[in-house]
């Protein structure tokens, strides 16, 4: 019953018919990129299978390898420093891509298939996780009913965190967890914190991404909103652009890069804010290397677009959807 009531869909995505393929988050690996793919057709509403594949970016091109799918959507995804890939599904089975977990199910419905490492899985304690960071022996899991689960390598701890949290980001080597209604956690020592806001900041304000420039916290919310953390480290409120849905923002080499929804890509500037980018709905953006990439909405054929300041400012659109082995 709970199977057809969610829509969970039998099979690994790779060779199923689809709608719509969605980059929902990349990250660094070497001289490559980890992106995490999501593939969803009419009827799987709650649970869309995923996918994590290599991406490897040359001249015009994006030459991409899958490493591992199911048939549960994963939430997240993460890369420790060591190289071992991390994943959460909203049904609460943590994966790694090393064989070092016990393989429990919290649903008999999940199905995997691994395309190349060794990869494992087993349950989390309890919850739905949203989003994951951490080293091997350090992973932090926050679910959506408000828990911070710490994975030592080997025992499951619980702590109080966030009600429906949005993301984890590391930025200058700490880490941080965003979430709505005003909510923002930094990681001190093994400890998390709130971070506060002052009275310029509106109450309830979703905060949806987080980067740094000069040294000095940058926040941006999808109300439209840019904060700035303040020498109390208190945030205060920065920029305020209502018709503008700020869903990221990263720093490359002293500029912070904006993705503002339908009305594109942005930097900050001075004073404002400016549109280097007008035409494709920007969701997300990540910085690596020397290049920025856009995640966009939904698509056909799990496109992103790939930004290069310090190449004439070139932009290419890069598909996911072409296997290459």
């Amino acid at each position: 019953m709970l199977k057809k009531m969610m829509g969970i869909p039998r099979k690994p995505p790779m060779n199923d018919n689809f709608d719509y393929i969605t980059v929902n988050m990349m990250l660094p690996l070497g001289g490559d990129i980890i992106c995490l793919v999501s593939y969803q057709s009419e009827g799987h509403l709650f649970s869309i299978p995923s996918a994590i594949k290599k991406l490897t970016l040359l001249e015009g091109n994006c030459y991409n390898k899958t490493l591992f799918s199911t048939n549960l959507t994963l939430s997240n995804i993460s890369v420790s420093s060591s190289g071992t890939i991390w994943a959460v599904d909203n049904y609460g089975h943590l994966h790694s891509s090393k064989p070092t977990l016990n393989g429990e199910k919290r649903y008999k419905e999940l199905e995997t298939t691994s395309f190349a490492l060794d990869w494992s899985f087993q349950s989390l304690p309890e919850g739905m996780p949203v989003c994951i960071i951490g080293e091997d022996d350090d992973l932090w899991i926050a679910t959506y009913e408000g828990d911070l689960i710490h994975y030592n390598g080997k025992d499951f701890t619980m702590y109080p965190g966030i009600e429906m949290p949005i993301r984890f980001k590391e930025v200058d080597g700490q880490y941080f967890l965003m979430g709505y209604r005003g909510q923002l956690m930094q990681c001190i020592d093994g400890h998390w914190e709130s971070i506060r806001f002052d009275s310029s900041v509106p109450a309830d304000l979703p905060i949806n991404d987080l980067t740094s420039l000069n040294g000095r916290l940058i926040a941006v919310s999808s109300l439209g909103f840019i904060l700035s953390q303040q020498d109390d480290a208190t945030f205060s409120l920065m920029l305020s652009v209502p018709r503008i849905s700020w869903f990221g923002c990263d720093t490359l080499q002293g500029v912070v890069y904006l993705a503002g929804g339908k009305h594109g890509a942005y930097k900050l500037v001075k004073g404002g804010v400016v549109s280097i980018k007008h035409k494709d709905p920007m969701v997300g953006v990540k910085v690596i290397g020397n290049e920025v990439m856009f995640l966009l909405a939904s698509t056909l054929h799990g496109e992103f677009v790939r930004y290069k300041p310090f190449d004439k400012g070139r932009w290419g659109l890069m598909k996911t959807s072409i296997q290459v082995e």
